[in-house]
């Protein structure tokens, strides 16, 4: 660090400081805790500390002006302190932390009914203004001036970084609203939004399934075939079709989450990432919320996944592949987006246009399954559907049209842009795939691409308008594929930068594990953290060298 960039720092704490004084200064006054000049105690010390803060570091910064020799030292001192490999993971999570209790804290109000614990809490944040604000700072002089001084870290301390995300979301988004909350009593915990009986989902698609069985008319919005596939069900009352389907669906679980990251990582150190994030992803609210539903979007990706890993690792069974596929496209029509999967080698790739278009040949006869005029039917109902006419915005819908209907449109200044924003966040969306096709091409890549695959999950979730939180369920495995992929790119590549994005991913997963009425309201849809996930893994995918599986071996290479 050189005496211009210390200056820089110096002074950036100074102006965060003074902010800090002068918002401390702007609360409210309440007229019955007025001490002197009318602010309470707690205001006057706050303003005080403040007050002596902000004239330690001017008596600094003068001091080290006029006396370079002490500058130098303490410039020394800071070269021998601020490379630490703990420093960089405290002050991340001391600044998200920050960040998270002042925006909470800002938006709590000032109602003078308040109690006198709410009052304290509403006016402390400017504190936690403070910390996050030398905390930023800080961070941006350790990673921006201090590059050379950043050594090689230790391959496990990526794992660090992970289990930090996991810890900090806990604190945030459970103890922080569950205990630590402004009402001083312990809230229940509500994992999903309940009906009167479980299983609601799986009862409906019974009755379509009954309804085509006796009467051959077909009602509702799911695909001929996904009717279809629920009719051996009907054998058995709709409670014990409930306790079958939760079975396949933890049984698909464990195949996805568990079996195929084995696989495809087949190395000691894949454990101690798929381990925890697998058991810890099994109580998530993505999966309680499917099965409470019993709702079948891991067994549409477990056909998906089958049929990625047949093609790849069994290249002569290719057909089955293609079977597998079109059974998932099928039973949810947003697995078509993981027919980019089936490019085994990016050089030659026209080889495998051939059996995408197979796949999408046997699809559109599967739609023809209960003859045309059901198909017709379908796409009258989907139409409908897309067109508004069926209710399918709130909050826990996380696909980009939910999110624009209900967190934008409420904000005066963008209501007159949804149209403008909605092509925008479409376009997001495309840029990322585009960019990692064309990574994958022109690098020639062959086998399994984790980046890609991950990127292919979150426009599933998002692109569809149809998206409930439910199919968070399908998340755990890509996560886990893709946190595989960043660890093992991580030890070779010896750089600060994937672990401060491995640490923000963690987080932002972790976020999703808990339900949306447990976070603040700007975190309430999921779509932004679904978004932003999407985009690091973009950004790692491009910015660093990426490992793939071998097709014969299944070892990274």
């Amino acid at each position: 660090m050189q005496s211009k960039e210390f200056r820089i720092y110096l002074s950036l704490l100074i102006l965060i400081s003074i902010i800090a004084l002068v918002d401390v200064l702007t609360i409210p006054r309440f007229p019955n805790n007025a001490w002197l000049l009318g602010y309470s105690q707690e205001r006057l010390a706050m303003v005080v500390t403040f007050i002596i803060i902000i004239s330690s570091l001017i008596f600094v910064f003068v001091r080290f002006w006029k006396n370079p020799a002490r500058e130098e030292k303490a410039l020394r001192w800071c070269t021998e302190h601020l490379q630490l490999n703990w420093l960089y993971l405290s002050i991340l999570f001391l600044t998200l932390c920050a960040i998270y209790l002042a925006v909470g804290f800002a938006t709590s109000g000032t109602n003078p009914d308040l109690s006198w614990d709410e009052v304290f809490i509403r006016r402390i944040w400017p504190v936690f203004f403070w910390l996050g604000g030398c905390s930023i700072a800080t961070l941006l002089i350790l990673l921006f001036f201090k590059r050379n001084l950043i050594k090689e870290i230790p391959y496990a301390s990526i794992y660090t970084w992970i289990l930090g995300g996991y810890f900090l979301s806990y604190l945030l988004f459970f103890t922080l609203t569950i205990f630590l909350n402004c009402d001083w009593i312990m809230k229940p915990v509500m994992p999903t939004p309940l009906f009167n009986v479980i299983g609601q989902d799986l009862r409906t698609y019974l009755k379509y399934s009954l309804d085509v069985t006796l009467w051959g008319d077909y009602v509702g919005m799911y695909t001929p075939f996904a009717v279809v596939f629920f009719i051996p069900f009907l054998m058995m009352s709709e409670n014990t079709a409930y306790v079958f389907l939760t079975m396949i669906n933890l049984l698909c679980y464990l195949v996805v989450v568990f079996a195929f990251p084995m696989i495809f990582f087949k190395h000691n150190k894949a454990q101690l990432i798929t381990i925890p994030l697998g058991i810890t992803g099994l109580f998530s609210y993505g999966v309680l919320f499917e099965l409470e539903r019993g709702q079948f979007n891991l067994i549409a990706f477990s056909f998906v996944m089958m049929s990625i890993y047949i093609y790849h690792y069994y290249p002569k069974y290719h057909v089955v592949a293609y079977v597998l596929f079109s059974i998932g496209i099928q039973l949810k029509l947003w697995p078509a987006v993981f027919v980019v999967m089936l490019i085994r080698d990016w050089g030659n790739w026209k080889r495998d246009i051939r059996g995408i278009l197979y796949i999408g040949m046997l699809s559109f006869i599967l739609f023809f399954i209960l003859g045309i005029d059901t198909f017709l039917e379908f796409v009258n109902v989907l139409r409908y559907v897309i067109g508004n006419g069926y209710d399918i915005h709130w909050i826990g819908n996380h696909s980009i049209e939910s999110f624009v209907q209900t967190k934008l449109s409420s904000m005066p200044v963008l209501r007159s842009h949804l149209g403008v924003i909605d092509v925008l966040l479409y376009g997001i969306c495309a840029l990322c795939l585009f960019l990692a096709i064309r990574r994958a091409y022109l690098e020639k890549e062959h086998g399994f691409n984790s980046y890609l695959f991950i990127i292919c999950v979150v426009i599933a979730c998002v692109v569809p308008e149809l998206s409930n939180d439910y199919k968070l369920s399908i998340l755990v495995g890509p996560i886990i594929l893709g946190l595989n992929a960043v660890a093992i790119d991580f030890k070779k590549s010896k750089r600060w930068f994937p672990v401060i994005l491995i640490g923000l991913v963690s987080f932002l997963y972790a976020s999703l594990h808990f339900p949306y009425r447990e976070k603040p309201s700007f975190l309430h849809n999921n779509f932004p953290v679904l978004m932003i996930i999407m985009i690091l893994f973009t950004i790692l995918y491009i910015k660093h060298r990426s490992n793939w599986i071998s097709i014969s071996e299944g070892e990274v290479v």
